[in-house]
């Protein structure tokens, strides 16, 4: 079994392989803050995508109340809207 090397061992120094990066991002607290992550990371580094995705979220969790029930997001999907 291989240890993994630390991610500073990267090819060109601080990556974690073939040359990338961990990049540390602060995103506003919010009550978005997971959204915005999402969209900084797969929008570009954009931020201001959060109410776009939060509303995407939101429909497919009512689009689907047997798979999104309470007992499986902790509230009721409602409280998604």
């Amino acid at each position: 079994s291989e240890t993994p090397a630390p991610a500073t061992a990267g090819p060109q120094g601080g990556g974690v392989s073939g040359g990338r990066k961990i990049v540390r991002k602060v995103i506003a607290a919010d009550n978005s803050c997971l959204f915005n992550a999402v969209s900084y990371c797969l929008e570009g580094r954009r931020l201001d995508m959060a109410p776009e995705l939060r509303e995407l979220i939101g429909s497919v969790v009512l689009s689907d109340p047997e798979t999104y029930c309470e007992p499986v997001l902790g509230k009721a999907p409602g409280a998604f809207r």
